[in-house]
């Protein structure tokens, strides 16, 4: 197995802008990062949108992992189903799920897995093994 010559931290801010783009600031979406406002579970980001109706206030939520990872298994899909089981609830909705991840990076034995989870994985470029 290659060893990654950069840690996740590095990809943190090309996943911020790249999530920014398909999310932006002037339709009212907010991004926080690793969100601890639930003790436990802590997506690397949250893309949220507030929307107000009868005076209750309800979310849309995107959750957003980043993996600086060769091959993505199992569990780290198992993961991102998680933190979206745990960051929905009465007044808050996932609207989507996502993994950021290098452009190398494995993901053939779990193709099928992330289809059915409905995770959209996006690739960065720039990153080396």
């Amino acid at each position: 197995m290659a060893r990654i010559k950069f840690i996740e931290n590095d990809m943190y801010i090309n996943s911020y802008l790249t999530i920014r783009k398909r999310f932006p600031f002037s339709k009212g979406y907010e991004i926080i990062s690793q969100d601890t406002s639930k003790e436990g579970y802590r997506p690397d980001f949250i893309v949220y949108k507030q929307i107000r109706y009868n005076n209750t206030s309800y979310f849309k939520k995107v959750i957003v992992e980043v993996k600086s990872v060769s091959k993505i298994t199992q569990n780290h899909i198992r993961q991102i189903n998680w933190y979206s089981k745990n960051h929905s609830g009465k007044h808050s909705f996932i609207l989507g799920k996502y993994l950021i991840i290098p452009s190398f990076t494995d993901i053939s034995g779990v193709r099928d897995l992330l289809l059915k989870s409905g995770i959209i994985v996006i690739r960065l470029k720039g990153f080396k093994r």
